[in-house]
């Protein structure tokens, strides 16, 4: 099986996250009421931020040094150590700060839960490091059945629980058993990877001059040092508009935004997976000075990820209200303008921005582009929300990251020593766009026509989905915007001739 097979299982596997959390949200907010499903979503909240914060880059760090490494087994196995350990410490900070983060968050019952959430916090401490090091390994296949292994355990029992009950509590305790179990399977596969490698002759003494027997925990730490300071800020900062909502408002207009500030099924990981994957090639590249080689990898990884993000957003964007209402029923309604703002990430998230900096060693760069992202989106929170409501949180999000992003594309173009017209394909990357919204108009007539009868939202959906999709493709083969080797790609998954049919949509001999 190629690189590019492999991608698109990790792929999948990861998209596998988005999509049961897609399910379960669905399901839990027809049985749950506003203010319990806003208490469920806003321990999700403190768990994966608070674990996140303890991380210190490190997981980033083994992408970096694993090759680098001859003793790898040593260095797995300091790293599985290492995330126990940040899993107590966190576990133990969220149980001492059980009752401030109640009153912070505007809901007492969140100190009941402050035992459960630092067990949460704890089993979920490995999964961090558990992709970079099979990753790293190469290991890809092994990755993407872990992955669809741990999300499958952490969400289907609580997606058949809320059938047969309806207590928060007992949904909590499921959840939390259901983490324990991911926490042995992240831990069986990394354990594997170590085992595979204490018995490998990468164990040897034949150490080659571009490599160390092992990395110390200290140089490791500078390395990973300031992409952790970038995670905390980051986090913060990506997260700060859901924590300015549960400290202005209730918990039920809490859980409404939720559903607004949402993640999309499998276009969410798309750009995360693809250049974690890649990593190594960008790696490789740098450290040979071809930057031929690296734009050609860089660059197509953009063009394929625009193909997919732009047309969604252009859809998204135009049937959000319909969406909304048809998956989590009229009294989520309001979370359409939110999700509208939050759409526009997928628009800028067609790489990730810091790939090059980490390629090239240079992870303080991506220290200060988080704090000048954490610095404006805390100002501009603030002041937009007492404005406009908590759309502003959202659109104070959506400001930050764009800015920090194209600060980080300029520092790319120092480092590399190439002009800002260079570093991305903007001709193809225009032409998309305009395409997209271009099949997007014949929807919003669609909407504008169906939307104020008694038509189903299922069928109005189904409608405009066939609509754009004729539209998107018909124009994007009009335009050349898909390549030869985008069309065999789909005739080796989809076991036809793509090719034929979207020619024929296209009218093209």
């Amino acid at each position: 099986m190629n690189l590019t097979d492999k991608t698109i299982l990790n792929i999948l596997a990861q998209s596998s996250n988005a999509v049961l959390l897609f399910i379960s949200s669905i399901i839990l907010v027809r049985y749950l009421n506003k203010t319990e499903y806003g208490t469920y979503m806003q321990i999700m909240l403190i768990s994966n931020t608070a674990i996140m914060l303890m991380l210190l880059g490190l997981p980033q760090s083994i992408y970096y040094f694993y090759p680098k490494v001859l003793n790898r087994s040593h260095f797995i196995f300091r790293n599985i150590l290492i995330s126990i350990f940040i899993g107590m410490i966190a576990a133990l900070l969220i149980y001492v700060l059980k009752n401030r983060l109640s009153v912070w968050l505007n809901n007492p019952i969140l100190s009941d839960y402050g035992w459960l959430i630092s067990c949460l916090v704890f089993f979920r401490s490995l999964s961090n490091f558990r992709e970079p090091t099979l990753l790293s390994g190469g290991q890809l296949i092994s990755n993407a059945i872990s992955a669809l292994l741990c999300n499958f355990v952490f969400y289907t029992p609580l997606i058949v629980a809320i059938f047969f009950f309806q207590s928060l509590k007992i949904l909590l305790l499921i959840l939390l058993f259901s983490s324990g179990v991911e926490f042995i399977i992240n831990f069986l596969f990394m354990f594997n990877v170590f085992l595979k490698e204490k018995k490998s002759k990468c164990n040897n003494n034949e150490i080659s001059k571009n490599h160390q027997l092992t990395v110390s925990l200290k140089k490791q730490l500078c390395y990973a040092l300031p992409i952790g300071i970038s995670s905390y800020l980051g986090i913060i900062s990506r997260q700060f508009d859901q924590f300015i909502v549960s400290v202005y408002f209730a918990p039920k207009d809490f859980a409404v935004y939720t559903r607004g500030a949402m993640r999309i099924p499998f276009l969410s990981s798309l750009p995360f997976t693809i250049n974690n994957i890649m990593m190594p090639n960008y790696v490789a590249s740098y450290q040979r000075g071809d930057l031929r080689s690296f734009f050609y990898y860089f660059h197509r990884s953009i063009e394929k990820l625009a193909k997919v993000n732009f047309p969604a957003f252009s859809f998204l964007f135009a049937v959000a209200p319909t969406l909304i209402t048809f998956l989590y029923t009229n009294e989520y309604v309001d979370a359409a303008s939110i999700l509208r703002v939050y759409l526009g990430l997928l628009v800028i998230q067609i790489t990730s921005y810091a790939i090059i900096c980490r390629a090239s060693g240079k992870t303080s760069f991506i220290m200060h582009a988080t704090m000048i992202s954490f610095f404006i989106n805390i100002i501009l929170s603030l002041l937009l929300v007492s404005m406009f409501g908590a759309i502003g949180a959202a659109v104070a999000t959506l400001i930050a990251i764009v800015v920090s992003n194209f600060y980080l594309l300029i520092l790319s173009c120092k480092i590399l020593n190439t002009s800002l017209k260079k570093i991305f394909p903007w001709v193809y990357l225009f032409r998309l766009f305009t395409v997209s919204f271009i099949a997007s108009i014949p929807v919003y007539c669609l909407e504008y026509l169906f939307t104020s009868g008694d038509v189903s939202q299922f069928l109005i959906l189904l409608l405009d989905a066939l609509v754009y999709f004729y539209c998107i493709i018909f124009l994007m083969m009009r335009q050349g915007l898909i390549y030869e080797d985008d069309i065999e790609l789909l005739k080796k998954w989809l076991r036809f001739d793509v090719g034929y049919w979207l020619r024929k949509l296209a009218f093209l001999r």
